[in-house]
């Protein structure tokens, strides 16, 4: 990497993404740059240091000031887009008309409008790039092609009118053609207009859509009412802000305790389908399991990124690319998560590839509830640690639980479910309302330490309780797979994986002599490889490939003759 270029970590609405900068850059660069990003143009954000947006760590320096001037602009910070809601709006953003700076971006870098990276980068979204030899041919493209996967010059079911044509005809025809999985597999293309018509919760942004709608003509548009906002977090505590009397223990009113909380089953979903890309990595997970006849249960991180669902209106994907295996003990009932010391490297490697953190992943023999009360709370645990900012200014998680669960009548028959808990469990939990339950089937609220220790009622189907099913708090996320990796990150899954497998350097040479024939950036994509290459030669190094392997260049060649000195190939 050159010294003088500056990776940067962009939050923003639609995810987490990776940008490469100069340091020699200006400001306007660096924004016109996030825009390309983002998808939204320059005056619809503003640049923060930290996600809580305070006005002390605002990015406010002139357009023309050089980012090397900036001291905090260093290789490796994070920074954090503040959208104005009004105008962040998903189903706008499409048809607002962009700059003319970002159209050349885009036109030149070929990104669709549901591409999540930096510009010099490539992911399922992506069209593909032109060749100059069709360039040549002036084929022209017409209008109502969005779909097609092939050069100018080529021919798809995509490419033909089918507006005269019956529509659930030919949305079936279609997806016949899309679809890369054998006949038992699914993807987003299998999902027709009676299935999503059908779905337990819709896209949260299809939520508030239609909450705004039931307010139209009740009020002016600059009125505001419960529609009009996002959901607001209740209050799980005692208000300690009470103007009625001394502050709380000193004094307390009917106003100052927890309001009920009556749980409910929540009508949106923050991730709308769930797509693994490296079917290989899940069934080395499983197989790994299988092995064992079922009797260690195992989990793991799920590595990936986000992007825009078109079945749904503003729906979200989670793409799985990788899976992490953390220390961990286990056994025929459950497992434990040890400390993990390269918990750190791992995150950075992933960055590295332009993947984050999405979900986690876990093995049960049980089948007497979807998830176990300790399970769901555990969800909620780790969707509060991965929480982010919706463009409403609602905070919600997107991080997603995969269940991999023996079949019932038959136990070599392994299937994913995929789950989220509902915000609601999430802020049950971040207040301490549930205690440990002995009862898999039901979550449990715990008792008071003391008369200060003041709780809200729990209420369901009309009664106060103690302990209720877990079902009440589960959102069920769509999820498919697919046996193509043409458009993975992470192309292979063939290297030991750790803390599981013997690791050591004549496994690496064992697998470069594998793939010997390959180009060198898809050689090395394999997420465990580069995990162990950060250990055997050095984490600096081991970004460079990775950095390559993201944007699918060769790798230096002083790299390669590193390792291959280190391990004798």
């Amino acid at each position: 990497m050159s010294a003088q270029e500056i990776i940067l970590r962009i939050r923003h609405p639609k995810g987490f993404s990776r940008l490469t900068v100069n340091s020699k850059d200006t400001v306007k660069i660096l924004k016109d740059k996030i825009s390309a990003l983002a998808q939204l143009p320059v005056s619809d954000f503003k640049i923060f240091y930290d996600q809580n947006y305070s006005s002390t760590a605002q990015l406010l320096s002139p357009d023309s000031t050089s980012l090397s001037l900036i001291p905090k602009l260093k290789n490796g910070v994070e920074l954090f887009l503040k959208v104005q809601a009004q105008m962040a709006n998903p189903t706008l953003e499409k048809k607002r008309s962009l700059s003319p700076t970002l159209k050349a971006q885009n036109q030149q870098n070929l990104l669709s409008v549901n591409c999540n990276h930096s510009l010099n980068q490539r992911c399922i979204n992506c069209p593909p790039q032109n060749n100059p030899k069709e360039k040549e041919k002036d084929v022209k493209i017409p209008a109502y092609v969005n779909k097609c996967t092939h050069p100018p010059g080529g021919s798809c079911l995509n490419c033909i009118d089918t507006s005269k044509k019956d529509e659930k005809l030919e949305k079936k025809e279609t997806q016949k053609w899309l679809c890369q999985h054998g006949p038992n597999g699914k993807c987003s293309h299998c999902i027709d207009a009676d299935y999503i018509s059908n779905i337990k919760h819709v896209s949260f942004t299809h939520f508030l859509d239609e909450k705004k709608l039931k307010c139209k003509g009740v009020h002016p548009p600059t009125a505001k009412c419960p529609n009009c906002t996002p959901p607001s977090e209740q209050r799980m505590t005692v208000e300690l802000n009470c103007k009625n009397h001394e502050p709380w223990p000193k004094a307390m009113c009917n106003n100052c305790l927890p309001p009920n909380v009556v749980v409910y089953r929540q009508p949106y979903r923050h991730v709308d389908f769930a797509q693994f890309m490296n079917v290989r990595e899940v069934s080395n997970f499983v197989q790994a399991w299988t092995q064992n006849s079922h009797a260690e249960q195992r989990v793991g991180y799920m590595y990936g990124y986000y992007a825009e669902d078109p079945n749904y209106k503003g729906g979200v994907r989670a793409i799985i690319e990788a899976i992490y295996e953390p220390p961990q003990i286990g056994d025929i009932s459950g497992f434990q998560i040890l400390e993990d010391e390269n918990e750190t490297l791992v995150n950075t490697i992933a960055e590295a590839l332009t993947l984050e953190k999405i979900g986690w992943i876990f093995t049960t023999i049980n089948h007497d509830t979807f998830l176990s009360s300790h399970e769901v709370r555990m969800a909620a645990r780790f969707q509060e640690q991965y929480r982010v900012l919706h463009e409403s200014g609602y905070p919600f998680s997107t991080f997603i639980t995969t269940v991999l669960r023996t079949g019932k009548d038959n136990p070599s028959e392994i299937k994913p479910e995929v789950y989220m808990v509902s915000d609601q469990a999430q802020v049950l939990e971040k207040n301490n309302v549930f205690g440990d339950s002995e009862r898999r089937k039901f979550m449990k609220v715990r008792e008071s330490k003391d008369e200060r220790d003041v709780l809200p009622s729990i209420i369901v189907s009309g009664k106060q309780v103690n302990e209720f099913e877990p079902d009440f708090l589960l959102v069920n996320v769509a999820h498919g797979h697919s046996n193509h990796n043409k458009f993975s990150i992470v192309k292979h899954a063939d290297f030991p994986v750790e803390n599981r497998q013997e690791q050591n350097p004549n496994e690496v040479k064992k697998y470069l002599q594998k793939f010997k024939n390959q180009k060198s950036w898809e050689k090395y994509s394999d997420f465990h490889l580069l995990i162990y290459l950060a250990k055997l030669v050095d984490l600096e190094t081991t970004l460079v490939i990775a950095d390559a392997v993201a944007k699918e260049k060769d790798v230096p060649e002083t790299c390669e003759e590193l390792i291959r000195g280190i391990v004798g190939f």
